[in-house]
């Protein structure tokens, strides 16, 4: 299991607002549902589990004894003295990660924000996990993103490398069309 998305961004700092209400929820990516005792291990604390292979292709839990690809994605950082290193999402990850939520779940007013932060992310890391990426909506929605912020990284990406399928999605209703990606965004952006 590794600590991803909205989770490992602010556990690395890149959160961009403060948590209101005690309850908090931690984002976590595999490929094994989570134990359901472990709901009750923190009551303020609400695990929600991913399919990493659904977005990222990672390892099937019937591949167990063969090495993760998607590790070399992934850092250690320690948690509490004693206990071993929580596994998080790289930042690079953790972006990609959060986008398979939006509009559902994260707003783009806060994708945005968040890429607007995302300064010293890799090229190379960056490049992989696209062409990783099961998503079409992540892929397209991660240039459009990249595209408004105009990163210096942005210009050592191949994006002819990474396929970005066909036809139109309609990732905000009544939003306007993005000719150049063929996504539906807000207007306001």
């Amino acid at each position: 299991m590794t600590v991803g998305g909205l989770s490992a961004l602010e556990l690395q700092g890149f959160s961009h607002y403060l948590p209101l209400s005690a309850g908090r929820k931690t984002h976590l990516f595999g490929t094994a549902r989570l134990p359901s005792w472990l709901s009750k291990l923190i009551p303020d604390l609400q695990f929600e589990w991913h399919n990493e292979w659904k977005l990222l292709g990672g390892k099937k839990v019937s591949q167990a004894n063969q090495p993760d690809p998607l590790k070399q994605f992934t850092n250690l950082q320690n948690w509490k003295e004693g206990k071993p290193d929580l596994v998080i999402s790289s930042p690079e990850r953790a972006l990609l990660e959060l986008l398979i939520d939006v509009p559902n779940k994260v707003s783009f007013d806060h994708a945005d924000q968040l890429m607007q932060g995302m300064t010293s992310l890799s090229p190379r890391s960056i490049q992989a996990l696209l062409e990783k990426c099961q998503s079409i909506k992540v892929r397209r929605l991660f240039f459009w993103l990249a595209d408004r912020h105009q990163h210096p990284w942005l210009g050592k990406l191949h994006p002819e490398n990474i396929g970005m399928g066909s036809g139109k999605r309609v990732l905000f209703k009544n939003g306007k069309l993005d000719k150049k990606y063929n996504i539906t965004v807000p207007k306001s952006l």
